[in-house]
């Protein structure tokens, strides 16, 4: 018998082993996630910033301002506390006012309070006279005063209207004495839509003459896109 020699068969034993693959999967993978393999739980990088988790505190229109920094619109990046709130029936500036920017191309602006009566004049050099005004916003409030005379010889009295009302709108006006606070003294009031009216009569032998004032405001509808027609008529 031939004797095979113990070496011989060691180096056939290792030619005749099946190879084997091994794959290391690094620690904080999914090992179900592989080449291939669409039922994995690995979604990617979708480019979302996921780094502020609160929805409120994210700027989504990328106008610099989040919901939780007073946006008030974080769809639309026209719409910022930092936007001019022009007349476009839009709060623009978040703030919970409309339209107050746009008084900025009214020439009679300020007119709001005692101390801001713009002065139209006296009925002593015009018979009578008529402007075109603007309500901003129904927090708006437009105040005109006018001077005029009672001659000893004239009976005095003067007319009061307010035309072009908007349409859908009611506005009110106030005509009265001016006071030395600024406020109104005596005053007659109307309010309605379309047109609107009111007169003042003077009595015999008192003098009458002074300088009044016309508050004009609105009860609804205040439209900064149409102006109203206010008119002063002596007689």
């Amino acid at each position: 018998m031939k004797v095979v020699p113990l070496a011989l068969l060691l180096v056939a034993a290792c030619d005749l082993a099946v190879p084997t693959t091994v794959t290391r999967v690094p620690r904080d993978s999914d090992p179900q996630d592989q080449p291939g393999d669409d039922t994995g739980t690995d979604t990617g990088d979708s480019g979302e910033d996921t780094t502020i988790t609160d929805p409120f505190e994210r700027d989504d229109d990328g106008d610099g301002f989040s919901e939780n920094g007073g946006d008030c619109d974080d769809d639309d990046p026209s719409i910022h506390p930092d936007q001019d709130d022009e007349c476009n029936g839009l709060d623009d500036d978040c703030d919970g006012e409309f339209e107050e920017d746009a008084r900025g191309d009214d020439i009679y602006e300020p007119n709001d309070d005692a101390a801001s009566w713009f002065y139209l004049g006296s009925l002593a050099d015009d018979e009578s006279y008529s402007i075109t005004g603007i309500l901003h916003n129904d927090d708006d409030l437009d105040r005109f005063s006018f001077f005029i005379d009672d001659p000893w010889y004239e009976e005095f009295g003067f007319e009061v209207s307010l035309t072009s009302i908007p349409a859908d709108a009611t506005y009110r006006i106030q005509l009265g004495r001016v006071g030395d606070s600024g406020e109104l003294e005596d005053v007659q009031s109307s309010y309605g839509t379309g047109a609107l009216s009111l007169r003042e009569e003077g009595e015999s032998f008192v003098d009458d003459g002074g300088t009044y004032g016309v508050i004009i405001d609105a009860v609804g509808g205040a439209d900064c896109g149409r102006s109203y027609l206010l008119s002063v008529n002596k007689g």
